[in-house]
């Protein structure tokens, strides 16, 4: 599995059970930002790690900046020798031997730091990669779970407007098509054109935009019966004749 896919099954997973909305923001990578703000526990590393490995996969990534994780951790790693000989002896689960100066000597810039953690991330209980990138200490989580949430890279490509022009490549590709429903995106929509229609009822679960709610925390993510939701679905039913088929985005149940 890639770092973004083991991020979701072995760290996310875990996350939800403490904090049971954290798979709920949009789009996805949004966590990472708020993990960045948790400056204990090695959850900003966390985030850290994630939002190098989209950037590194994604050429347009809509994010804030990445904080100063790296630069801590890689001054930490220059001035603690106990810091350096803790991923010395982690190197040797990936089958390496490494002295604390080689370490040093072999990350020594972020993208080095990134690729460790990644590596690290595939051979480390996630509660002891917390432990080993905390900035600060505190009680860290024991993550597991077996399912995965989402695709991380694909996330920041699946805004409304990039859904919409999705539609219309469909309809491009099809044109007897008069209809076009897309789902699971947490962003309904509803975009009639010409006699054509594309309909998102969203995601048959409460969700939370980032921009909406910029100052949202990890602690935040607690109780999910403080965010509102909308359950929709999408009626179609034929026209008269020869008339286009008539399709409406319907509310099934709302929260405010």
């Amino acid at each position: 599995m890639c770092p973004g896919t083991l991020f979701m099954v072995r760290f996310v997973n875990g996350l939800e059970a403490r904090y049971p909305f954290a798979d709920n923001l949009h789009p996805v990578q949004n966590l990472a930002t708020v993990l960045l703000r948790e400056d204990t526990g090695g959850f900003a590393s966390a985030g850290w790690m994630l939002l190098k490995f989209i950037a590194k996969h994604a050429k347009a990534l809509d994010t804030q900046a990445t904080a100063n994780v790296g630069t801590r951790l890689l001054a930490r790693l220059r001035d603690d020798d106990a810091f350096a000989q803790r991923l010395a002896a982690a190197y040797r689960l990936l089958g390496e031997e490494r002295s604390n100066e080689s370490v040093r000597r072999d990350v020594s810039d972020e993208e080095q730091l990134a690729e460790l953690m990644q590596r690290l991330f595939a051979v480390l209980p996630a509660d002891e990669w917390l432990a080993l990138f905390a900035l600060r200490p505190a009680r860290v989580l024991a993550a597991g779970g077996s399912k995965t949430l989402g695709t991380i890279i694909g996330a920041r490509h699946f805004g409304k407007d990039a859904l919409r022009d999705l539609a219309q490549r469909r309809f491009d590709a099809c044109p007897a098509a008069q209809v076009i429903v897309m789902g699971h995106t947490h962003l309904p929509d509803d975009q009639p054109s010409n006699n054509r229609h594309y309909l998102n009822p969203g995601s048959w679960t409460r969700y939370l935009d980032l921009d909406e709610h910029p100052h949202i925390s990890l602690d935040d993510l607690r109780d999910e019966a403080r965010f509102p939701y909308e359950l929709n679905y999408i009626a179609v039913e034929a026209g008269a004749d020869d008339t286009p088929l008539v399709a409406r985005l319907a509310c099934f149940e709302r929260s405010a």
